[in-house]
């Protein structure tokens, strides 16, 4: 009723099983299906509504799908994921890339005073099983995060990411019982599986054809981001067991361990200076030695060039190669380790559980990043292997 639907033969859009869409826009390839509504909202190319799932007063990105689940006043990005009945109202999410479990209730459209509170949510949060957020909540500089099964999030502002937030494991005198406890960079330190595995499922899964993205976790703006978190955490006036947003602004409604804030700090400097070594050496493989210090309109490159001449990196470039390589080692095994950590759960408690999960060896996500770490090593190889027979050549030409 009163809706257009940008339909074509190679990108047809649905409207079936019962559906109804009431004053909307559905571009190419949308689907609207299994007695779904959508009212007043625009559906972005292969967005999907399924399961009883509605739609109001939204903007709904390109490949998001709202299974189930219910979606008002929101506008959200690409790849987000609400399959299963859950609430999202008043949120702002354009980085998408995330996902909404059961039962999760995110807000309401107002705190019985003005309807003007809301949830600005970062690129790749996951929100758990029964997670409840309360206006106002702002994640937004804060990518790949997850709030664990169960968590009451007070009114608050989180600046660090990647982390895990979850309820405290145990009650402290001095700290009100709203506070959670936050592990800043868990995704990094505990869960980087997952990471690699968000690249490959949304690489996988994408069906628009109009839309570009960045599937890489990692790019300028998110290891900005990590930096600054680094900077905040190891920049304390004093150390201490504990810290809450009094010691360490962005910390929200969370308090924070140092043992946690320690491993955060290396986490995070690892991770930009493992992006920044690859990027050195996509420079040496396509433009020469010789272009390390030229000037162009590579902004990517210009920046990791800043962090690398920041760390002492660029003096000598073989010697950076090799530590790039024994970082991608590193990496591989800490992709394998998260999911050996599964395996190792699921067979204490299923007794079945090997029988019918594949090895981890044969993972698809451990593979490319065995696969990965393998080129790197060889590539660097390759580049400094050239680098020292043209050193010998010089040598000998001088005699």
């Amino acid at each position: 009723v009163r809706s257009t639907l940008l339909s074509t033969p190679d990108e047809p859009v649905a409207v079936e099983s019962g559906s109804i869409v009431t004053d909307a826009l559905l571009q190419w390839g949308v689907r609207v299906t299994g007695q779904a509504g959508v009212e007043r909202s625009v559906l972005v190319e292969s967005a999907r509504v399924d399961r009883h799932g509605k739609v109001q007063n939204s903007v709904v990105g390109p490949n998001t799908e709202v299974a189930a689940g219910e979606v008002s006043s929101c506008v959200l990005g690409p790849f987000v994921g609400l399959h299963h009945e859950s609430l999202l109202i008043s949120t702002l999410w354009p980085g998408g890339r995330g996902n909404v479990g059961y039962g999760a209730n995110v807000g309401s459209n107002h705190t019985s005073r003005a309807p003007d509170q809301e949830f600005w949510a970062g690129e790749g949060l996951f929100l758990r099983l029964g997670v409840n957020v309360k206006f106002p909540c702002d994640f937004s500089r804060r990518p790949y995060t997850v709030v664990a099964c169960g968590t009451d999030l007070a009114p608050q502002q989180v600046t660090i990411p990647f982390s895990l937030v979850a309820p405290r494991q145990e009650p402290l005198p001095d700290l009100p019982p709203a506070y959670n406890q936050i592990s800043p960079a868990w995704m990094l330190r505990e869960n980087v599986y997952a990471l690699r595995r968000c690249e490959a499922k949304f690489r996988a899964r994408n069906k628009a054809k109009r839309s570009r993205f960045d599937f890489a976790v990692f790019r300028p703006d998110t290891v900005a981001v990590m930096l600054a978190a680094a900077r905040d955490l190891d920049d304390v006036p004093a150390v201490r067991p504990l810290y809450t947003d009094r010691n360490i602004p962005g910390l929200g409604k969370n308090v924070l361990t140092d043992s946690d804030r320690v491993r955060a700090v290396e986490a995070y400097r690892f991770y930009a200076r493992y992006w920044a070594l690859g990027g050195l050496l996509d420079r040496v493989r396509t433009a020469g030695r010789g272009a390390l210090d030229a000037a162009d309109d590579d902004r990517v490159w210009a920046y990791q060039r800043e962090l690398l001449a920041a760390d002492g990196l660029l003096a000598d470039p073989d010697e950076a190669l090799d530590l790039l390589a024994d970082m991608a080692d590193r990496v591989a095994r800490d992709v394998e380790r998260a999911r050996q950590r599964d395996d190792a759960r699921g067979v204490r408690i299923i007794p079945d559980y090997a029988d019918v999960h594949p090895p981890v060896g044969d993972d698809p996500v451990v593979r490319a990043a065995r696969a990965e770490a393998e080129a790197i090593r060889d590539a660097v190889q390759s580049l400094t292997t050239a680098s020292a027979t043209r050193s010998s050549r010089r040598v000998a030409a001088a005699r």
